[in-house]
């Protein structure tokens, strides 16, 4: 920035995080007290460690299982450590494993199945409270592209206690082309969403003005 953020002067540090599989990228999501990071660390194996907000190291690689190619990774940060999502194609299919992490880096069990749909991105993840994580998923339709039988949106509450717990399906009267985003809400009732979609049959190029607007609220 013009004022250098309030620093004197702007330097830069190097973190070693541990070994690596060539070619992977070490993710990294902040909570209120410390970052978590998380990487492939071979073919088969993901890392994670936690580190200070002032990228510190504050605890050891911790290696998360062994996955048959795991293929993609996700990271939350939590007030006390956070979560790792690894995607994986196991013998029984694709999915989505759930790994949470404490405040000592250490896992808190095993790797945990998910309800979480590999074919579909994950749009959002945010808390719902310290141990919570919202992770909610709609398929992205680019206008003129939205196929015949459209998917619904899924909101899901991932916990220590419970890692796959209350996948819900919300159906819609339409659908959600790439123009259109959705925004967490917090409430005493439980966390939620804003959603804009469109309404009605697709069309190469449908006006903002057929948008709609829904406020949905994920009971606890």
């Amino acid at each position: 920035t013009i004022k250098n953020a309030g620093a004197a002067s702007c330097r830069t540090r190097r973190v070693e995080l541990g070994s690596t599989h060539q070619g992977s990228i070490a993710q990294l999501s902040a909570g209120p007290q410390a970052v978590i990071a998380a990487w492939f660390d071979s073919e088969s194996t993901v890392s994670a460690r936690l580190l200070s907000l002032d990228l510190e190291p504050l605890t050891p690689a911790v290696q998360i299982g062994r996955f048959r190619g795991p293929s993609d990774i996700r990271v939350v940060g939590l007030e006390s450590g956070g979560l790792v999502l690894t995607r994986s194609k196991e013998g029984d299919g694709d999915h989505w494993y759930a790994s949470f992490l404490d405040g000592r880096g250490a896992l808190s069990g095993p790797p945990v199945v998910t309800a979480i749909d590999p074919a579909q991105i994950v749009r959002a993840a945010f808390l719902s409270d310290s141990d919570t994580v919202h992770v909610v998923q709609h398929p992205l339709y680019l206008p003129g592209m939205v196929p015949a039988t459209t998917k619904p949106i899924v909101s899901h509450l991932l916990s220590r206690k419970q890692p796959n717990v209350c996948p819900v399906q919300i159906p819609l009267r339409g659908y959600v082309d790439s123009r259109h985003d959705l925004a967490p809400i917090e409430s005493a009732g439980g966390p939620g969403f804003l959603l804009r979609f469109v309404e009605g049959p697709d069309t190469p190029l449908p006006p903002f003005g057929k948008a709609k607007s829904m406020l949905v609220r994920h009971a606890q």
